[in-house]
């Protein structure tokens, strides 16, 4: 809305959206004042760094994912006798 803060757009989402057994919220800062704000609304407050954190070891989790999934799957698709 118009004259309208991110904190504040953030802070009436969670209180219009949250409800404690139908789903999770989860708000992304590393502003003090607003983790408190959110905290208290209900929702989970992660600081940014904490989140770098888990985007860098969901990335490592994938990528070690896809390792096995190549290591496993054939290099070729051609059905070549081994003698060839």
């Amino acid at each position: 809305k118009e004259k309208e803060t991110a904190d504040e757009y953030i802070e009436r989402f969670v209180h219009d959206h949250y409800h404690p057994h139908l789903c999770e919220i989860s708000v992304v800062t590393s502003d003090l004042t607003e983790q408190n704000a959110i905290f208290a609304l209900g929702a989970y407050r992660i600081s940014s760094r904490e989140m770098w954190v888990n985007l860098a070891e969901a990335e490592k989790n994938i990528s070690r994912k896809i390792d096995t999934i190549n290591e496993k799957m054939p290099r070729q698709k051609l059905d070549i006798r081994d003698d060839v």
